[in-house]
């Protein structure tokens, strides 16, 4: 038959993705339980030669084909569920505003190219030195320093809130 050994060639790719997840009875999740996925722990499945998202293979599997442009989200937070009723349909925009209203969004020093710390924005704020001291001190940009004094980065540190 060729092939991988346990894996048939007939196998749809909705049958494929059933057998690689089990339900959780908690959340109703299906969770998926195969080896592939990317860095970002999202499962994979190869579908037509190509690699593709499990929860969008699983989306047009069970609900219809996604337009150009738009990305399946998760109802549930779960990026290894494949439960076509806990996706739906939205923008990059809807993608980042549900991240940021569920409090999943990297800020501050979760923010993995931050060289700020929450001291050095409240030692910031409270400095009366100009911006090019401050940029120097603290090895970023002049820019980077005014938005941290005015509070149009940083949004969560109030003055004198420790890390």
């Amino acid at each position: 038959m060729g092939g991988r050994p346990g894996r048939s060639k007939w196998h749809t790719v909705k049958e494929r993705l059933l057998a690689a997840c089990h339900i959780d009875a908690v959340t109703g999740c299906w969770v998926w339980t195969g080896c592939a996925r990317n860095p970002k722990g999202y499962a994979c499945i190869i579908v037509g030669g190509k690699r593709d998202l499990a929860h969008r293979a699983s989306y047009r599997e069970h609900v219809g084909p996604i337009p150009d442009g738009l990305c399946v989200l998760h109802k549930c937070d779960n990026h290894k569920c494949i439960n076509p009723d806990h996706l739906f349909l939205g923008t990059r925009g809807d993608n980042n505003r549900d991240r940021t209203r569920k409090g999943r969004s990297a800020r501050g020093v979760t923010q993995h190219l931050s060289k700020l710390t929450t001291e050095a924005v409240n030692s910031i704020r409270c400095s009366v030195e100009p911006l090019k001291v401050l940029a120097a001190r603290f090895g970023v940009t002049m820019t980077s320093i005014s938005y941290a004094r005015r509070g149009k980065t940083w949004k969560h540190v109030e003055t004198g809130e420790q890390q």
